[in-house]
């Protein structure tokens, strides 16, 4: 099995704030500096506030439907733009068993590279209420969870990421952690 990241692995960008600066980009601009001093609080406490607040702010109300076309509007962009690192989806996708995109990005942007030869789809879950973005849970410093739980399922998990959470080389039952780099040389 083999568990790949979005951002940085896949596509050469943060998929989550480089998205809401293509969605909304005097608004993302604005409050990109404005919220900035955020930054220092996610890493004290672990937790992506800066994030958080920043796509509540920018997306909050919007409808899920046109929410979902311009996402597919946006990596159309990246994959005519050459921001997908195309080497590494070639060595994914001649993979024989089963590939998971495991990504703190929203769901919306995840869910539209299920196309590219990813089994399942595990991303930072968006709420609507009556169509209409409310929130998310953020996968942000969680991942490691979610593998840990598979490895006890599972046999021989490869995970690749540019950024691995430092509780993956805790990770034990057969879980090999490779960069992009890495995955390319000793997969491909």
């Amino acid at each position: 099995m083999i568990i790949c990241d979005l951002d940085y692995t896949i596509v050469n960008v943060n998929t989550t704030y480089d998205f809401l600066c293509y969605f909304y980009p005097v608004r993302y601009k604005i409050l990109s500096i404005l919220l900035r001093p955020l930054v220092l609080i996610t890493n004290i406490i672990k937790i992506d506030i800066y994030k958080k607040v920043l796509t509540i702010l920018c997306l909050k109300g919007k409808i899920k439907i046109n929410l979902e076309i311009i996402a597919n509007n946006y990596i159309n962009f990246l994959i005519k733009n050459k921001a997908i690192n195309n080497e590494l989806l070639h060595v994914i996708n001649n993979y024989k068993g089963k590939k998971i995109l495991l990504s703190a990005s929203l769901e919306i942007l995840v869910n539209c590279f299920l196309k590219m030869g990813f089994d399942y789809a595990i991303s930072s879950k968006m709420y609507y209420q009556k169509d209409k973005f409310k929130n998310f849970s953020d996968l942000y410093g969680k991942k490691h969870i979610l593998i840990e739980e598979l490895s006890k399922k599972f046999k021989n998990i490869i995970v690749i990421d540019d950024s691995p959470e430092s509780e993956f080389f805790l990770l034990q039952n057969g879980v090999t952690i490779l960069s992009p780099e890495e995955a390319i040389i000793f997969i491909g």
